[in-house]
């Protein structure tokens, strides 16, 4: 599976990044001036993110349920999903609003630990800032889905 392979890839990655380290220092060179090891490693541990994007109402919330096989995100015939959501893992079920328009939703899954979602509103929503919050988390996706209604190919 491609995550397995994933996390496997990045693993030795940082067991190379670690052994660069440890070889400068064996020279007598400060690891922290070659590479920002802090960074390195809090990249490399970080759950890989999802960002899904889309006209209102064309199945975005649906897709992320189908993709993890759990009814993480609510769903409806109507829009539902009226703020951004961002999906992660905490030990007990609760979201963490970020008035108005942002929350974080934190659901005990342990899929989460390795993939967040987040889960907008849509791009044609009616509401201002939508857009702009959703647009904030764009340079930080590791992944990008744009979803579009049957109706507008």
């Amino acid at each position: 599976m491609f995550g397995e392979s994933y996390f496997a890839t990045r693993g030795q990655f940082a067991e190379l990044i670690g052994g660069i380290a440890e070889l400068a220092t064996e020279v007598g060179m400060d690891p922290e001036l070659l590479l920002p090891l802090a960074e390195i490693h809090a990249g490399l541990h970080a759950p890989i993110l999802m960002v899904v994007c889309g006209e209102v109402n064309a199945g975005k919330s649906s897709l992320i349920n189908g993709l993890v096989g759990h009814d993480l995100c609510p769903v409806n015939s109507l829009p539902e999903t009226r703020r951004v959501l961002w999906y992660r893992h905490g030990e007990v079920a609760r979201d963490v609003p970020f008035p108005p328009l942002l929350a974080e939703c934190y659901r005990p899954l342990a899929f989460l630990r390795d993939l967040n979602f987040v889960d907008t509103p849509g791009t044609n929503a009616a509401i201002a800032g939508h857009q702009d919050i959703a647009a904030r988390f764009l340079p930080a996706a590791d992944l990008l889905l744009f979803v579009f209604p049957v109706a507008n190919p």
